[in-house]
């Protein structure tokens, strides 16, 4: 029944497209979007957000300091697991088009007009951007690697990656880059993420959250829950209590990779989180609220709130 739930919840995603809202000082949490919203995320410096339009329709991102909003997408599935250049410069996403075909955009924050990486006949994955942006061509199995010269120029150069995965047939695969090796998880699984350094594999069997350590084979068991995402070696979701009908509470927690502690961060009363998302230095959590549909900003000093 939980999953059902999750599921009628996932799909009462709600639109994006108005103006952001004033701040409102009276609010624990702050409003950053009045409208409906879908999931949304920092970017890996914590100055940005981006988040997605009704079920997954358009993407949208502002820069934190000045509340302002721009749409890179206003098609059909674009805001589902879009990824951000590991230095937020831009954000990688997929459009299905009128004609059948697929395509990744390079959206840059600097540009007006997003770049066309690659045009598909079959369906692919959604992006990955990491040292190169990555998809995969869930009909044949076969890894992309998307960008024709290096994505970035950062400081420090990135690892390459080694693995990336998607999800077919009602599971979660996982394709070796270099010789094009698949590895299927049991089916149930979903929701795959790759860790930052790339080594790890975060994953939801059924309703059990669990991270696969690519390299050695061994699988951490999380907790039950749902909208599980990376901040740098810590693990965000919601867990939820429901009667049977209706979603009664949601609860934000975060697992520690390095010592296996579970925390909760406490929103606002009155709120039902989803689909958390940590900044990387774990100050701020953005979340879409299942009872007005906004997208909120809660601060956390030690203690849990500022």
């Amino acid at each position: 029944m939980k999953i059902v739930i999750l599921l009628f919840l996932s799909l009462f995603i709600f639109g994006c497209d108005e103006e952001p809202a004033q701040k409102d000082l009276s609010q624990k949490d702050e409003v950053i979007v009045s409208e409906r919203c879908a999931a949304g995320t920092f970017s890996p410096d914590g100055t940005k957000i981006a988040w997605s339009g009704e079920k997954y329709k358009g993407l949208f991102w502002m820069d934190l300091s000045d509340s302002k909003y721009t749409e890179l997408s206003s098609e059909d599935m674009a805001g589902w697991r879009f990824s951000w250049a590991p230095d937020s410069s831009g954000i990688a996403f997929r459009e299905k088009l009128e004609n059948g075909k697929f395509t990744i955009l390079k959206g840059d924050l600097n540009k007006d007009a997003n770049e066309l990486v690659g045009e598909f006949s079959d369906a692919v994955y959604p992006p990955l951007w990491r040292d190169s942006i990555y998809s995969v061509n869930t009909l044949r199995s076969s890894n992309i690697s998307l960008a024709k010269r290096p994505a970035l120029k950062l400081k420090t150069p990135l690892r390459k990656m080694k693995f990336n995965a998607f999800v077919s047939s009602n599971r979660v695969s996982i394709i070796n880059i270099n010789s094009g090796e698949i590895k299927n998880l049991p089916e149930g699984t979903h929701s795959p993420a790759i860790s930052p350094d790339g080594s790890s594999l975060l994953f939801i069997d059924r309703n059990t959250i669990k991270i696969l350590n690519m390299n050695t084979g061994n699988i951490v068991t999380v907790a039950e829950g749902s909208s599980a995402s990376w901040s740098g070696t810590k693990i965000v979701f919601t867990q939820t209590v429901d009667d049977g009908r209706n979603v009664t509470f949601s609860a934000v927690k975060v697992f520690n990779l390095e010592n296996s502690e579970t925390s909760e961060i406490p929103v606002e009363n009155g709120r039902i989180p989803l689909f958390p998302s940590l900044s990387t230095d774990g100050r701020k959590l953005l979340y879409t609220d299942g009872v007005s549909g906004n997208l909120l900003i809660h601060r956390m000093t030690e203690e849990g709130r500022e």
